[in-house]
């Protein structure tokens, strides 16, 4: 193994106390912090990665490392327009706001509803290769 992956992990404004699992190949291989960089020794061939944490995965790269090279990768959240962040939120208030005319149990329900909407777009990891 001489070569070697260097992945950095951005300040992500979510999940910032919880380490994300870096998959090579199917396989977990090393869990890395908010703002933390780590390096990965690994064979020169054809590789893929991508990152998780709990259930929500990052795209997947395809990547072609040779024996002494040093591949980058960043994992950063998701860039999404301005307008959509902000009708995200609408959204999410008028999941809170219709849930909560059918009581305690509806707006709790509805705050998860919303909230899992805003994860999955706002939220959402993604992993490039820096050159």
């Amino acid at each position: 193994m001489n070569s070697t992956l260097e992945i950095t992990r951005s300040d992500l404004h979510m999940n910032k106390l919880r380490k994300c699992s870096i998959i090579i190949d199917g396989k977990k291989i090393a869990r890395i912090g908010n703002s933390q960089t780590i390096l990965v020794p690994i064979y020169p061939g054809s590789h893929s990665i991508h990152a998780r944490i709990d259930c929500f995965n990052t795209n997947k790269i395809q990547f072609e490392i040779l024996a002494g090279q040093t591949l980058k990768f960043l994992i950063n959240n998701r860039r999404i327009p301005l307008w959509k962040h902000w009708a995200i939120i609408i959204l999410f208030c008028l999941c809170l706001a219709i849930g909560a005319t059918f009581g305690a149990l509806g707006a709790a329900i509805g705050v998860g509803i919303g909230g899992v909407i805003y994860s999955l777009t706002v939220g959402k990891m993604y992993i490039q290769e820096q050159h």
